[in-house]
């Protein structure tokens, strides 16, 4: 068989391709009370993930509204509406990773433990759309920012 025929007879119009998928960024975050990381906000871009990595038998996560997270109030815990988040053992063995956090604007999370938030297990996260920053060479990469106000 001639193979230069074969190929005579593909056909000629371009080939659609479709881009690859833009990639996911993921945002680690040491949660233990040795790490106090109380009054921060950490500012990622709407699609991204927060990965908290602790030992589930010590911690869990829990997203709260704002006045319960200024008050460490843990009474009236709600089961999450985001779907991340447990009350009691939360993560798996090692850490629990959020869904994407879609909408612009700040959540809030806390250990539910007794004592451990106000021992600085609290953290604010503001999904942001992306500002570019002139001498910034990482355009996609999330900030923990010491901050006093909300």
């Amino acid at each position: 068989m001639c193979y230069c025929c074969v190929l005579d007879n593909l056909p000629t119009e371009p080939v659609i391709t479709t881009p690859p998928p833009t990639p996911i960024t993921i945002h680690d975050i040491p949660w233990d009370v040795s790490v106090n990381i109380a009054g921060r906000l950490l500012v990622i871009e709407p699609g991204d993930r927060v990965r908290f990595k602790y030992r589930n038998s010590e911690h869990n996560v829990v997203e709260v509204r704002q006045s319960q997270f200024l008050e460490c109030n843990t009474r009236e815990l709600m089961p999450s509406f985001s779907g991340f988040g447990s009350l009691s053992r939360g993560g798996n063995d090692d850490v629990e990773l959020s869904p994407p956090f879609e909408e612009p604007g700040i959540r809030y999370f806390i250990c539910s433990l007794p004592g451990h938030c106000r021992a600085g297990m609290k953290l604010r996260i503001s999904a942001e759309k992306p500002r570019p920053s002139p001498d910034s060479g990482c355009g996609n990469c999330g900030t923990l920012k010491q901050s006093g106000t909300l």
